[in-house]
Order: C-alpha cells, then structure tokens, then sequence
C-alpha cells in the first residue's frame, strides 16, 4: 500500500476512534468542536506522519510555531486543545506542556465615543504626527 494511501486510512481511523473517545467523556459537547478536534487530530498526524503518541515539547512547539505564521490563532487553539484532549483521554497520558506565547488582546475603539474621548484621539493623532518630523522640537517633554 503507497504511503499516501496508508496514511488515510490511519487519518480515518483516527478521526473514528477519537470521535466515539470525544463522544464518551465530553456527552454535552457539541458535534462541530468534535470535528474540529478530530481534524486537528489528521493534520498534527499528517505533520508527524501519524507517529503522535510520544511527542515532546520541542516538535510540538516546531508544529505550533509553524501553524501560527500560516493560521489564525483561534485554529492554532483549535488544534492544541483537540490534541491535548486527544492525549488526556484516548491515550490517557500526561499532556506535554508547550509553551505557546499567546497573542496580545487587542483593544477595541468603542462605536461611538464621547466629545472627550474623541478630543484624546485626537491629541493623540496630532502628537504622533508631530514627532514623526513634521514639528520635532515639540516632542522635547513627550
């Protein structure tokens, strides 16, 4: 059988063993983050060519990074915890911590904002365009 071949057979398997394994300990849990977990589950086998029962920090945290650069951080989670989910209960062993550095939150301006506020901004806006070069001498104090 060509490695191809072999290799979805065993995504198959996987997807089927950790959804009856999902099914079992998490009842409540809803069917879309079941597939999502189970997906998680092809593509971290598909990365380690489905030799995933004895991975360590350091190839995960390799998996991990090279996730974030191509996939948002929400799929990056998606995958982490479908994993870990997959370690803690299907082959019941201890999780391998990685050590993910997690985005920062970021702050949202609100939809509408009060004279004051606006006022800031605005402070704010003319200050970066002052010492961006257009009057340097004013950002002596900032």
């Amino acid at each position: 059988m060509e490695k191809h071949a072999h290799c979805t057979l065993i995504a198959s398997y996987v997807t089927d063993f950790y959804t009856i394994n999902f099914k079992r300990d998490c009842p409540d849990c809803n069917l879309k983050t079941i597939e999502a977990y189970a997906r998680a589950i092809r593509y971290i086998g598909d990365w380690f060519d489905y030799d995933i029962r004895d991975l360590t920090e350091e190839p995960l945290l390799e998996y991990f990074s090279s996730l974030l650069k191509t996939h948002s951080w929400s799929t990056v989670k998606l995958d982490l915890y479908g994993l870990k989910f997959f370690y803690q209960h299907v082959l019941h062993k201890p999780w391998p911590h990685v050590d993910l550095v997690k985005p920062p939150k970021a702050t949202r301006l609100p939809d509408i904002v009060t004279v004051d506020e606006a006022v800031d901004l605005f402070k704010a806006r003319s200050m970066e365009l002052i010492c961006r070069g257009h009057r340097p001498e004013a950002c002596t104090d900032v």
